[in-house]
């Protein structure tokens, strides 16, 4: 058993029963809305009985300036009704995509090992994120973002206190995918994605320190989830993986590289501010990290809490 607790529909026309045989009812499609059609398993969110209904059922053939009459009285019988129905149900709704802006505050941390020599330096600063998605069908998708986050890294080397100075990380992606809508949870997406990320972890090059900027790519893997939260919210998550990338060193090398990947989790609450324009609060962790012929190591991670915007247009 199974109880429903919300419902949302979305009105795609109007159609008037013009006959009936037994149990079975004929309309004419008076009205679509652009983008939508009047299909077989569409919903019937309203059911307004008028004169019309009982004029074909006790006068099947009637002339035509009776017909219009009765169309006439038809229309002004039912105006407020159609007026009441025009509100929630025929509000706009997205049927292209989304574009959303974050800002946040966090922290940047670059750890790495080389001869035996441990350094390890980080810092707070402001990030932000610009990202969008285009629907091509309600299932195929494709998206884009960047983002950026500058910090000034303080930290040590060997035990003794160096300044790295100020540094930022910054990921572009792309990807396209299959979203799909469990029938199971009314409002439950799921994302399954493939493209392409880079990540560029800038830091001022030092050979003292052996510190400098390294710029990661590979292929990206993404499952993202929409899950709802109450009346007007839902929850977000997603999950990047570029298992088998690689990485270049701008500046100071740590040797040659024998392999890199990246991982990033996002998570958020969103909530519905306007039609179409929703609020977030969120967090998201993002690392990319390499291994060097020889032992060397790098890593450089950042985190980031902060609200942001999203537009379904």
């Amino acid at each position: 058993m199974k109880t429903v607790v919300q419902a949302d529909y979305t009105r795609v026309g109007t159609a008037r029963v013009t006959s009936a045989d037994r149990v079975m009812a004929f309309a004419q499609v008076e009205e679509e809305r652009p983008g939508e059609r009047i299909a077989t398993n569409n919903k019937i969110v309203a059911i307004e009985e008028g004169d019309r209904f009982e004029a074909a059922q006790q006068e099947p053939r009637v002339s035509a300036r009776d017909k219009m009459a009765d169309d006439e009285k038809f229309r002004i019988k039912n105006k407020e009704e159609n007026e009441r129905l025009s509100g929630a149900l025929d509000r706009p709704f997205p049927q292209y995509g989304y574009a959303s802006v974050d800002l946040g505050y966090g922290s940047v941390t670059h750890e790495q090992t080389s001869s035996g020599v441990t350094t390890g330096v980080s810092g707070g600063g402001v990030a932000a994120a610009l990202a969008g998605e285009i629907w091509v069908t309600r299932n195929w998708a494709a998206g884009a973002g960047y983002s950026f986050h500058n910090a000034t890294l303080t930290g040590t080397r060997g035990g003794a206190a160096i300044e790295a100075g100020s540094s930022s990380w910054k990921r572009m992606f792309l990807y396209a995918g299959y979203r799909m809508f469990p029938s199971a949870t009314e409002g439950l997406s799921v994302l399954f994605a493939g493209g392409y990320s880079s990540v560029s972890a800038e830091i001022p090059a030092s050979s003292a320190n052996e510190l400098g900027t390294k710029d990661y790519a590979g292929l990206l893997f993404r499952v993202g989830v929409d899950v709802p939260f109450g009346s007007a919210g839902k929850v977000s998550a997603d999950l990047d993986f570029v298992p088998f990338g690689s990485v270049t060193d701008k500046s100071v090398s740590l040797g040659t590289s024998s392999g890199a990947n990246m991982i990033g989790i996002a998570a958020g609450y969103h909530r519905e501010l306007f039609p179409n324009l929703w609020g977030k609060i969120g967090f998201k962790y993002e690392q990319a990290s390499a291994t060097y012929t020889g032992g060397p190591t790098a890593s450089t991670r950042h985190f980031v809490f902060g609200p942001g915007v999203q537009y379904y247009f």
